[in-house]
């Protein structure tokens, strides 16, 4: 949604990033899941659903500026997610899967944090 309602550059950047990156990792991660024989959800959940609906609304500065802040704290929560299943997970393609993400969901923060110094 961003690579086509924001006006920045550097949001369309970044979003683009999202979905090919996301994408790649979500791939992996239902072959993981075909291994014990459940299936991922299609769709997103409630709370997510809710804020595309708010930033589908929205545009200019108030979307990017509501998008850098959506994306800044949904990384933080995966980070710590990640890092649960590093040092926790009783599977290691949990584990394998959570070592090899959490450099670029840090790397993800890392770059929309900066972003949102760009974007006022």
């Amino acid at each position: 949604m961003a690579d086509s309602i924001s006006v920045n550059d550097s949001v369309n950047v970044f979003a683009q990033m999202m979905v090919a990156d996301h994408s790649t990792a979500q791939a992996e991660l239902e072959s993981i899941s075909n291994n014990w024989a459940f299936s991922l959800p299609d769709t997103p959940d409630s709370l997510h659903l809710a804020q595309q609906m708010m930033l589908a609304a929205l545009s200019g500065l108030a979307f990017d500026t509501a998008y850098i802040n959506g994306q800044i704290a949904d990384h933080a929560k995966t980070i710590t997610l990640f890092e649960m299943a590093v040092d926790s997970s009783n599977s290691p393609s949990v584990r394998a899967y959570a070592v090899k993400y959490l450099p670029k969901i840090r790397m993800h923060y890392d770059h929309v944090q900066r972003l949102k110094l760009q974007v006022h």
